[in-house]
């Protein structure tokens, strides 16, 4: 399995100016699927087949025109979520990146 980023459009109030996007980390099943490395799955949800699980969503956050914009902060948290949890050795690991796990 492998963990890729994500961007979607969001769905917004028509009272909301501007362009949001859902930036999210998911972990993609590779099997029984054409892979290349522009495949993006149609919904960043697990109901989508493609999708094993959602490692991270930001929500809806807003598209500025500079990288302090709160897209592009949310594009490099949820890229350096991806790389850690795709170079993690064993499963322990990957589940302390993501946060999994624990009491409640």
């Amino acid at each position: 399995m492998v963990a890729i980023v994500v961007v979607k459009s969001a769905s917004m109030p028509h009272s909301c100016w501007g362009r949001y996007v859902s930036v999210s980390v998911c972990d993609i099943n590779r099997t029984g699927i054409e892979w290349d490395d522009d495949f993006q799955p149609v919904m960043a949800s697990a109901r989508c087949r493609t999708v094993d699980r959602v490692l991270w969503d930001s929500g809806p956050v807003s598209v500025g025109k500079s990288e302090r914009c709160a897209s592009a902060r949310a594009k490099a948290r949820a890229e350096q979520i991806a790389r850690d949890y795709n170079n993690a050795r064993d499963m322990a690991t990957a589940e302390q990146i993501i946060g999994a796990g624990g009491s409640a």
